[in-house]
């Protein structure tokens, strides 16, 4: 099973890479520095996608689909933004929850059995970064921290994902 996952996450960031790259040529003109929703690449332990969308000009919601421990965690997050030095360049911070299913017990190291049987993953999250949004093309950039409280499994904090994202800006 981990093969096919491994297969299918491979062919989705191969996609998602190309169409990434095609509407970044297709469509980089001049743009403004806020921007409404973008959706784009997470480079993390087990990122995958994420998009992003403004409820105005401070507050965000955020959604993370991850492939971790041989299975799917989808993560919902709300951020607070604030300009550092320009509009260009800012700081956030947020809290949400994420839910996922995985075949793999969350504990340290894991015996061979426990991998084997399907696993409930819940618990919340806390994130904060900088983000940084191009002038002339309708790209955004961001790097955080994202440690994550979980509910089940032995491991009750899991400290280890920093995030680089990419992401397409589709609405001004």
């Amino acid at each position: 099973m981990s093969k096919n996952l491994e297969e299918l996450f491979n062919n989705l960031c191969f996609k998602a890479l190309l169409i990434f790259g095609m509407a970044f040529f297709t469509f980089s003109n001049a743009y403004t520095q806020n921007y409404r929703s973008a959706a784009g690449v997470r480079i993390s332990y087990g990122g995958l996608f994420s998009y992003k969308h403004a409820l105005n000009e401070k507050n965000y919601l955020e959604g993370i689909l991850s492939v971790r421990w041989n299975g799917v965690v989808m993560t919902g997050l709300f951020e607070w933004q604030q300009a550092l030095d320009s509009k260009n360049l800012q700081w956030y911070a947020g809290t949400g929850i994420h839910a996922g299913v995985h075949g793999r017990n969350n504990v340290f190291q894991a015996e061979e059995d426990q991998n084997e049987a399907v696993q409930m993953n819940l618990g919340i999250d806390l994130i904060g970064g900088i983000e940084y949004v191009f002038k002339n093309v309708p790209i955004v950039v961001s790097a955080d921290y994202k440690p994550a409280f979980y509910f089940t499994g032995d491991r009750w904090l899991v400290p280890e994902e920093f995030g680089l994202t990419a992401r397409y800006i589709f609405e001004y």
